[in-house]
């Protein structure tokens, strides 16, 4: 073990858990009806109660499976309040969701880090039902302001695949277009970065402005992230690009990353959809895989044989999903989700009844 990144860290590092976001904004808008949102006002408010219900349980569940002994930090708390955040802007169109991704992606990283010069760094980075109870405004805070996946910052992710999810996808052009932006936001968040961290100063700037930071640091910063947080005592970290450092020119980087990631399912989706049929087996079980990989996690050792237990849990999972899928259909926690969500909207938003005939 040397400390030094390896190349799938180096290539993929912090984009995974944005990918996450950006599929779930896609999500919110084919819940929302996709390319034809709903326009009846009580199809419309059923789905967005039923988006409320799938939040909460969520929030519960994430909140739950954070009293496991995780080495990692839980994304599903954080995916719940997105869902919550995402309830207002369910009805705006494509060019209204970019535009209020990109004043997220703008402005939301510096909420946070004046949230973290006013409140200190993120006490509660995987918050559990606990929390929920003893310290509700600590748990707020984090989920919103300070946390590891803040939703000042990462609806901008949500709004943005939310914007994707009106496009005509299956379209060649779209996912071309998705290609070529995506590799666009992924050279300007890094090369922008990179250029104003080691070329224009910014390095320097931030030991002379920083309590106990030297280049060592910022280089390290840049390559895997704050802990769990960038520093806030200077300005010139919003500069820096690293997993999960929540600043616009990461935000650029991942989202990049993951329009690329989509662009390329699509297209290679038109000719060889059948070949991948097994990984779409695992991905229709998203929840489900993900609570059994934080279990594995917290149950195991994975350091000693990393690559075994990367592929191990790879191929097991895909392997248990197409045996699933074949035999049952959905995942297990996700159609329990979709009941409960399917159920709680219909208890609440009753159907209009019939008019008597006069």
């Amino acid at each position: 073990m040397t400390g030094a990144p390896t190349l799938s860290w180096l290539l993929f590092g912090g984009h995974a858990s944005a990918l996450f976001a950006v599929l779930a904004g896609m999500a919110v808008a084919f819940m929302m009806g996709g390319r034809r949102p709903k326009t009846c006002r009580r199809l419309l408010l059923r789905a967005r109660v039923g988006l409320l219900v799938r939040a909460l349980l969520l929030l519960v569940w994430g909140l739950g499976l954070n009293a496991l002994p995780l080495p990692v930090y839980d994304i599903l708390p954080y995916y719940a309040v997105l869902f919550l955040f995402a309830l207002p802007f369910t009805g705006l169109r494509m060019r209204h969701l970019i535009a209020a991704a990109v004043v997220f992606a703008v402005l939301g990283p510096w909420a946070r880090h004046l949230a973290l010069q006013t409140f200190g760094a993120a006490t509660l980075s995987n918050p559990t039902l606990v929390d929920l109870v003893l310290d509700p405004a600590g748990l707020l805070l984090s989920l919103l302001l300070t946390g590891v996946y803040p939703a000042v910052t990462w609806m901008a992710f949500i709004l943005l695949e939310m914007a994707l999810g009106r496009m005509m996808l299956q379209r060649r052009s779209v996912q071309l277009g998705l290609l070529g932006t995506g590799g666009l936001l992924m050279l300007l968040g890094n090369g922008i970065s990179w250029l104003a961290v080691h070329a224009w100063g910014g390095s320097g700037r931030i030991v002379s402005e920083s309590h106990g930071a030297t280049a060592d640091s910022v280089r390290r910063a840049m390559l895997f992230g704050g802990d769990p947080a960038l520093p806030s005592d200077s300005p010139w970290w919003q500069l820096v690009v690293g997993p999960h450092s929540n600043t616009t020119l990461s935000w650029a980087a991942s989202a990049g990353m993951a329009l690329v990631v989509v662009g390329g399912a699509l297209w290679v989706s038109r000719s060889a959809g059948q070949l991948l049929w097994p990984l779409a087996s695992l991905a229709s079980m998203t929840l489900t895989g993900y609570t059994i990989h934080l279990v594995v996690l917290a149950s195991v050792h994975v350091d000693h044989h990393p690559w075994l237990w990367f592929w191990g849990q790879v191929v097991l999972g895909i392997l248990l999903a197409m045996a699933w899928q074949r035999a049952v259909g959905r995942g297990p926690i996700e159609a329990a989700v979709s009941r409960l969500s399917r159920l709680g909207a219909a208890v609440l938003v009753r159907p209009e009844g019939r008019r008597s005939r006069s």
